[in-house]
């Protein structure tokens, strides 16, 4: 196969709420790119994509998977990530390295609490979208709702580029709005027979009046296309795909498109719409680092001759390959055989991989644009950079949430507690939202995680990968105090002594940081004070 170019490259994440069918999305999307030979089910406990023993018992997304597929051209590195809240820590530090998501909304369910959670982190790293509203063959399916809910609790500025024909059991194809057609699926050929035909005359009005609001709304939004409609007094396909991408890029607008990937309907035009309005690692310009020594801020360029530039953001242990530390390549390349920089010290890549869910395939290299994954005991950690010897380089890191729930482990044997402390030291490697540590007043081993699920696939993993005997206690919240808000207090203060009346005044303001920042204090005063004063001061306010 031929190097795909750059500017063809398309590195996306799928994400959703949980069960609005982003797995069956992605199952359908790798049949109909030729990558599996047959459907995965979700509720068969066949998905691909979901390859734990735990994901298959569920029926849902545990961990964020990768995998390649080629569409139109394009090759489209694509990261599957899960719905549930407890396992936040995956669309963080996927979304860390994709370039675009394809949000997932179900048709019946709208904006669900997870969605909106993962809309936030998105929109919080700038990364440009595209809404696909799913199931619509349910009933109480409901296309402009999941719309106006996008409008109005996601503040998003929504284009849908499709409707649905019909919903629920009459549910029957999607008329694409931009090329101004109609969809159908045959059912018996599992979605791969798609027909295109002019709209119906019974369905005609309510296109045209929908592809009018789309060239309204890109008349505000996208200067070029408006020059280009007042001169040509009509707006033709390809100006209006290049104005809806030009104003996805900029995050001024979300194509919203829909279908029932259960049904096997709308996945072809998905592929062609990520290809369309989401953009490559050209689009993004270039990423920011800092050299270690020295600590200068340097611009990392999407260029396959640059120095070397790669974020680990994921660190596991296959069954097959040992530890695994998957990257994304910001700049330049990296081969097999090479030492690079990583982790404050110097590593040997002895093996690459392209990953396929759970399958490792063989590469010599992975260059600019290219998410892969390098095998062996590197003593990387999620968050690591790779970079040329000399040229050592740190990309921004990944963040991990404060676990916000607590167990205690008690070990029913000593051998059972030294066990413990070697497995958990790699299920924190795995997983950054986890940590671990002793109780102080009971001297018993604690798993901290985002909250009961976690915590208990956590300790299912633990238990049945060395037969290790546990005593579980019970889950409980960790509660933390934090500002929710500045705030401003004073108070007056007086003392007689033998020298008179002593009086002070002393006037407070408080102002939350971010999340994990120490405590910092300022005042004009600070450096008139004794040690004991400003210490006193700093135990009244904290």
């Amino acid at each position: 196969m031929l190097p795909t170019p750059l500017d063809k490259y398309r590195n996306i994440g799928v994400a959703a709420h949980i069960d609005a069918g982003k797995t069956t999305v992605t199952e359908r999307v790798l049949f109909l790119t030729g990558v599996t030979e047959r459907l995965g089910e979700v509720h068969e406990g066949t998905a691909v994509m979901d390859y734990l023993e735990e994901e298959q018992r569920r029926g849902i997304t545990i961990t964020a998977a990768a995998t390649t597929c080629w569409w139109e051209g394009h090759r489209v590195n694509l990261i599957d990530t899960p719905g549930h809240v407890d396992f936040t820590i995956e669309v963080e530090r996927s979304f860390r390295v994709l370039d675009g998501v394809v949000a997932i909304f179900c048709a019946v369910g709208g904006v669900e609490a997870q969605a909106e959670a993962i809309w936030r982190q998105a929109q919080r790293r700038k990364i440009p979208r595209i809404a696909f509203v799913n199931k619509m063959d349910r009933e109480g399916a409901n296309f402009q709702k999941v719309v106006r809910e996008l409008r109005e609790v996601l503040d998003a500025n929504p284009i849908p580029v499709q409707i649905p024909a019909g919903a629920g059991e009459n549910f029957s194809g999607i008329i694409d709005l931009v090329a101004l057609t109609l969809l159908t699926w045959d059912e018996t050929s599992l979605g791969v027979e798609m027909k295109s035909e002019p709209v119906p005359e019974g369905l005609l009005d309510e296109a045209e009046m929908a592809r009018e609001e789309i060239i309204e709304a890109l008349a505000e939004l996208d200067e070029p296309f408006l020059r280009e409609y007042l001169e040509e007094g009509r707006a033709s396909e390809e100006a209006m795909v290049a104005a809806l991408r030009r104003s996805a890029l900029a995050l001024k607008a979300v194509p919203v498109l829909c279908g029932s990937a259960f049904k096997n309907q709308g996945i072809q035009p998905l592929l062609t719409a990520v290809t369309r309005y989401l953009p490559s690692p050209e689009d993004l310009g270039p990423a920011k680092a800092f050299a270690v020594r020295g600590g200068e801020p340097v611009e990392i360029g999407p260029d396959a001759n640059g120095p070397l530039a790669a974020l680990v953001f994921k660190v596991l242990a296959d069954r097959r390959e040992g530890i695994l530390s998957y990257f994304r390549v910001y700049s330049g390349e990296i081969n097999v055989g090479d030492t690079v920089a990583a982790g404050g010290g110097e590593i040997r890549v002895e093996r690459l991989f392209r990953m396929h869910a759970d399958e490792a395939i063989t590469i010599e290299k992975a260059s600019v644009g290219e998410i892969a994954a390098l095998a062996g005991p590197t003593g990387l950690r999620t968050g690591d950079t790779l970079s040329a010897i000399g040229k050592a380089l740190a990309l921004e890191p990944i963040r991990s949430p404060e676990p916000v729930m607590v167990v205690a482990l008690e070990p029913k044997s000593e051998a059972d507690r030294e066990l413990l402390e070697k497995e958990i030291s790699e299920l924190l490697l795995e997983d950054p939202s986890l940590s671990a540590g002793i109780e102080e007043e009971t001297g018993q081993a604690i798993l901290k995680g985002m909250g009961e699920l976690h915590l208990e696939i956590a300790i299912g993993r633990l238990t049945r990968k060395k037969n290790l005997a546990l005593q579980v206690g019970q889950p409980k919240v960790r509660r933390i105090e934090k500002l929710g808000g500045s705030g401003d207090g004073e108070a007056e203060f007086s003392r007689e002594t033998p020298e008179g009346i002593c009086r002070a005044l002393v006037k407070v303001r408080i102002v939350p940081f971010e999340e994990k920042a120490p405590t910092q204090f300022s005042s004009l005063l600070l450096s008139r004070l004794g040690p004991q004063e400003v210490e006193a001061i700093k135990a009244g306010v904290a």
